[in-house]
């Protein structure tokens, strides 16, 4: 696995976060005396499936992509309908980066995650994300200006199934097996968010156009 790197990317959206961290309320939840030790989303590579190709072929799912676009929307809007976020829902570390940049606020709210990649020399390269597992915290992360402007922003763009590369550079980050299963990719412009259904809600969401390859 070749050392993955923030290249930045997302700047453009930055613009439609201006405001964000201006006149926006902080999050209802205060920061804790101590940070909580952050939940480590370690890939067993030894329990991965023996194949040159896990990550699957690209799966089309008109109704993945419906529900993806509905709960893009509704967050846009500062609402979460029941059945469009799960009770553990992951913010990747270059949407979490995003995110933070735009109201540095939020980094009192979830629980904090690193995602732990492996290198080709044996060592790991940590990521910081963070996951909203607990009862409050996925309202205190609808409330935030940040997060409202950038769903609202990729609510206009156009969903499709991801391509076999992208399907490969999410496969990185993940804890579980994809083979099969739609995953959906929301265009805005030359940004690209990524979107995982788990039981049909939206599990995981993180820019993956924001993400350099480099060895």
């Amino acid at each position: 696995m070749t050392e993955l790197r923030l290249a930045r990317r997302w700047i453009p959206l930055l613009a439609l976060l201006a405001c964000a961290s201006r006149g926006a309320a902080p999050p209802s939840a205060a920061a804790p005396a101590k940070a909580p030790a952050a939940l480590v989303v370690t890939p067993d590579q030894s329990q991965r499936p023996k194949s040159d190709r896990p990550w699957g072929d690209p799966v089309q799912s008109d109704e993945a992509d419906r529900k993806v676009m509905e709960a893009l929307g509704a967050a846009g809007k500062g609402t979460a309908p029941d059945g469009a976020f799960s009770a553990a829902l992951v913010i990747g570390p270059a949407l979490w980066s995003l995110l933070t940049h735009a109201d540095p606020a939020l980094g009192a709210v979830g629980t904090p995650a690193q995602a732990k990649i492996p290198l080709p020399d044996g060592s790991m390269q940590t990521l910081e994300m963070r996951t909203f597992v607990n009862a409050g915290e996925l309202p205190a992360l609808l409330r935030a200006a940040a997060f409202q402007k950038v769903t609202a922003a990729f609510a206009r763009g156009h969903a499709r199934a991801a391509s076999e590369a992208e399907r490969k550079l999410f496969y990185v980050f993940i804890p579980f097996e994809i083979a099969g299963q739609p995953l959906t990719i929301v265009e805005q412009g030359r940004q690209h968010l990524v979107a995982h259904l788990s039981d049909g809600k939206v599990a995981w969401l993180d820019v993956l156009s924001a993400y350099s390859v480099g060895d």
